[in-house]
């Protein structure tokens, strides 16, 4: 016998049909999981359009990342950067370096 007769000689023959489709297409998880799931990966797809966006503005302004975690103190344990020229940079890094000799 065909899947799409199984049904085929009970009553509500299609909304049987269309129970079991729904059904058959669960994946075991509960809704909860799935909706936290779905919260991170928007909060994360949030994250890259702004990461995106901020790579185009300092390619247009002709400005770097820098990495200065090591060199700053800062509020919180993520990555410190400074955006800039190579030689704003450089300057930022000679003051930190002259600040520390004090």
């Amino acid at each position: 016998m065909l899947n799409a007769h199984i049904h085929e000689t009970l009553e509500h023959k299609n909304l049987r049909d269309i129970l079991g489709g729904m059904i058959s297409t669960y994946n075991g998880l509960p809704v909860e999981f799935i909706q936290k799931q779905i919260e991170k990966l928007q909060a994360d797809l949030e994250a890259a359009k702004k990461y995106e966006a901020a790579q185009i503005m300092m390619r247009q302004m002709d400005w770097k990342e820098h990495d200065v975690s090591d060199e700053t103190e800062h509020w919180c344990d993520s990555k410190m950067s400074f955006i800039g020229t190579e030689e704003e940079y450089n300057v930022l890094i000679q003051t930190i370096e002259a600040n520390k000799a004090c």
